[in-house]
């Protein structure tokens, strides 16, 4: 061996003899509760078995949670196959079709076999942690650590083969979803410390909601006007639906960002320059509309689609139009719950103002995002050039819109903040699958996993919101 490959093993043989002799008795103890427990079965024999099994595989968490799973895998499919079916009044296939989404969620990469593999394996793992934590926490943390440890262990186990094959179909699944746990996970941990550091007043969790729903709004629509790369194709399809903005203008303005596209006569060679003259020529007008060659500033009429060269009126058009795009989705959905799940039990007015209100806060982001583009645009000051403040108008543009945020109720913005949280923070992360992001991933899903279901079986009242609920009432 040459001698320079000896120095850092004998440096790391040298820590790991340091760290033995550190926790040594720690050690020992781990092991030799190990070896107890597995003695402690084998002499029961089978009814130390049939107790095995039913600790693993019929407890309340691991029945609830793959039920839960497999029907939120499950109704969405069907209801969509099922109308589509309807709609084509073809019926010859719907019985083979619905078939094969109800066997769809026992495949290896499904969500609800993940998730009974992974509450199972937890389960099994718990009573262990136990017995081998039990002289070594106080006794009131007991069952916090030992769930902590029995999640972070069969996180560690089965979220990697998960992962590999989830991450083949849709890179960002199992991203998602380790963005959803880690939220949570994160507000769990802050607002047990900072109720133990200080007491706050009652109304600081609604400010410090409205404050992260302002934040998380304007990180996603900057990422969907600037970097729509950052964001889950589907996500990025539905924003583009809702907004109503011609996908080339959007484009537009990303050249103009790069720098692939700018003002002035210097600027005619750039790879990019004619692209305002195809989406002028698109529209049938002339071109010279989206020169910007000879533009000192690009007319506005040409961002509003040439709907209205006004500004007043392109946002009004904007306001009645997108009201109208999120009327009908936010009216489905609270159609929907209003029949099939509340069974007709309730207030219609107050069903129909909540639709409203929510209706509002989304045509809000809209109308205050255009309106301080052109503002930004036209009466900016007289410092820098035009392609600065033409870039600089979407940002600020988001940085308002997101007050829309504040139409919606307290309630409402909380379970909306676990939804777009998670989204947002995505948008300051890396997404390519490689070996280290994938690898920081299974970390990162493991520790707020255990996080949670440590929280959920010894304190749930740390988990806030309706997903929050939901998960300690899963897991309990």
């Amino acid at each position: 061996m040459p001698i320079k490959a000896t120095v850092p093993i004998r440096i790391a043989v040298q820590i790991l003899q340091a760290v033995i002799a550190r926790y040594r008795g720690i050690f020992v103890v781990f092991v030799t509760r190990v070896v107890r427990s597995i003695l402690y079965l084998w002499r029961k024999g089978s009814k130390g078995v049939y107790y095995a099994f039913k600790l693993i595989f019929f407890q309340r968490s691991l029945v609830f949670t793959f039920a839960i799973a497999y029907i939120y895998e499950v109704v969405p499919k069907l209801l969509k196959k099922t109308l589509s079916h309807f709609y084509r009044f073809k019926f010859d296939t719907l019985h083979e079709d619905l078939a094969s989404i109800l066997v769809s969620p026992f495949s290896s990469d499904n969500l609800a076999i993940f998730l009974a593999r992974l509450v199972a394996t937890m389960n099994a793992l718990n009573p262990l942690f136990v017995k081998m934590l039990a002289p070594l926490v106080q006794e009131k943390q007991v069952r916090f650590a030992s769930t902590f440890m029995a999640g972070l262990t069969a996180a560690l186990l089965n979220f990697p083969n998960f992962q590999e094959e989830r991450i083949q179909k849709d890179r960002f699944y199992t991203f998602d979803w380790t963005l959803i746990l880690a939220t949570k996970a994160i507000d769990s941990v802050m607002s047990t410390v900072f109720s133990r550091i200080i007491d706050l007043p009652p109304g600081t969790s609604g400010f410090s909601d409205l404050v992260l729903c302002t934040v998380a709004v304007y990180l996603l629509m900057d990422a969907w006007f600037y970097n729509p790369e950052k964001l889950n194709p589907s996500y990025l399809k539905w924003l583009n639906k809702m907004s109503n903005i011609d996908a080339d203008v959007l484009q537009g303005m990303r050249y103009l960002r790069d720098g692939s596209l700018n003002y002035g006569p210097a600027s005619a060679g750039l790879p990019n320059q004619h692209h305002f003259e195809n989406v002028a020529r698109k529209y049938g007008k002339d071109a010279s509309l989206g020169d910007l060659t000879i533009h000192d500033k690009l007319p506005c009429e040409v961002l509003h689609q040439f709907r209205s060269k006004s500004c007043v009126k392109h946002a009004a058009y904007t306001f009645f139009s997108q009201f109208a795009t999120a009327f009908k989705f936010y009216g489905s959905v609270n159609l929907f719950v209003y029949t099939m799940v509340k069974k007709f039990y309730g207030n219609p007015c107050k069903i129909f103002l909540r639709t409203i209100r929510s209706s509002l806060s989304l045509t809000s982001l809209s109308t205050l995002h255009w309106c301080c583009i052109c503002a930004v645009r036209n009466y900016h000051p007289h410092i820098y050039d035009q392609r600065f403040w033409d870039v600089m108008g979407p940002k600020i543009g988001a940085a308002v819109a997101s007050f829309g945020i504040a139409f919606e109720s307290a309630i409402r913005r909380s379970d909306l903040l676990t939804v777009i949280a998670p989204k947002a923070l995505g948008t300051l992360l890396d997404s390519t699958p490689s070996e280290k992001n994938l690898w920081m991933e299974t970390i990162v899903f493991s520790v707020s996993f255990a996080i949670l279901v440590a929280y959920a079986r010894s304190n749930p009242a740390r988990l806030r919101g309706l997903i929050g609920k939901g998960f300690g009432y899963l897991i309990k």
